[in-house]
């Protein structure tokens, strides 16, 4: 879904991470079952063997801290930061894996900067996942959904001027900036080879459909057909397919079509009750992350995971407030997304099994529209 927000207020700071838990470091047994010798002053007694055991223990609990061998853990639920379950795990408890960290990988997103204008004033920046620091990349004046190409040396972004949308190409830090193709609006999705963009434009009955854009060049073919209108573009990791938005009678729902086959007919994934929008692969391509849900209605937007054949739909991510736009990290750990309303947004990220869910925008630049990968 796209927007440009016009108001902000400032936000909170995001919560810190889960202090680690000690209780399950290795502890040796509390004594021995052979016989005791006798009390001289080669062994000290049972009192002194007592004290050793005492000791040794304790020695052994710091060199266990000291290496490393700690359970962390993560937070629980999507709704917010959480610290998680409390020490004192009993030793009979199945060990845990260690949760996925921090991905090292830089984020692409939409500022708006010049809150509260009548106007369109975001730029593309890019927040470094070490700092809460995000940069303007971009001198532009209504550019938005910014997606990095496969090799992470550019990235796509949309551009409205006064002679309409267009898709336009950068590097990556924000030089060579470069129009591409005339588009309808809404979002791009580059081809795995990083030599085309799915787009969206109208065809000759008005209708927006999908179409595939050649970078070098700006040429264009039409990949849907039909009186529906298309949204969302996303390319398959392997090139195949391409995941769309149609709208149709029952609703908009998740779509997937042939790029080798125009006009054929679209497979269904998504059978929700609600609508289902901003479709995004993960990167073994088995699956999707997409919005369900609309504003104002019910729990808003909800982030969810659907299997790329439409098997085992689940929310990832449901509060009361409005979340959409989900992106997955470059190893597919983690899912960010935008949490807030339209004109307030900011970016969040949860692991990819609903743990760990932190704040990243804290500044008073409203963020949305996130490209990790």
């Amino acid at each position: 879904m796209t927007s440009h927000p016009r108001t902000v207020r400032s936000l909170p700071n995001p919560g810190f991470g889960p202090a680690p838990d000690y209780s399950r470091a290795p502890v040796p047994p509390h004594g021995g079952s052979g016989p005791v010798g006798g009390a001289g002053p080669t062994n000290g007694g049972p009192a002194r063997r007592r004290r050793r055991g005492t000791v040794a223990v304790a020695a052994l609990l710091v060199a266990a801290a000291t290496a490393g061998v700690l359970v962390w853990h993560p937070w629980t639920g999507s709704g917010g930061d959480d610290t998680g379950a409390g020490a004192g795990a009993s030793s009979s408890s199945p060990p845990r894996s260690t949760p996925a960290a921090f991905p090292n990988a830089p984020l692409l997103v939409r500022m708006d900067t010049d809150p509260g204008s009548s106007t369109c004033h975001s730029v593309i920046g890019r927040r470094d996942s070490t700092t809460d620091d995000p940069k303007q990349l971009i001198d532009g004046t209504c550019d938005a959904l910014p997606q990095w190409s496969p090799d992470h040396k550019s990235f796509a972004f949309t551009r409205k001027t006064a002679q309409g949308s267009a898709v336009w190409t950068a590097n990556a830090d924000g030089s060579g900036v470069r129009r591409i193709a005339a588009i309808s609006g809404g979002r791009v999705s580059w081809s795995p080879d990083g030599k085309r963009l799915a787009v969206l434009r109208r065809d000759d009955d008005g209708v927006q459909q999908l179409f595939v854009v050649t970078v070098s060049d700006g040429s264009a073919q039409q990949v849907t057909t039909g009186s529906a209108k298309v949204e969302d573009p996303a390319w398959s990791p392997d090139g195949k397919h391409i995941a769309v938005c149609i709208q149709k009678t029952s609703g908009w729902q998740i779509h997937v079509v042939d790029p080798s086959r125009p006009g054929a007919e679209p497979r269904q994934v998504t059978h929700q009750s609600r609508r289902a929008l901003d479709p995004v692969w993960s990167p073994d391509g088995r699956s999707f992350a997409y919005t369900a849900g609309a504003p104002g209605i019910a729990t808003g937007g909800d982030i969810h995971i659907v299997k790329a054949d439409g098997t085992d739909d689940r929310t990832l991510v449901q509060t009361a407030a409005q979340e959409m736009d989900p992106v997955w990290s470059p190893h597919g750990t983690w899912v960010a997304y935008v949490r807030g309303p339209f004109d307030q947004p900011a970016i969040w990220a949860v692991r990819a099994d609903g743990t760990g869910a932190r704040r990243l925008t804290t500044g008073s630049i409203p963020e949305g529209h996130p490209s990790w990968r």
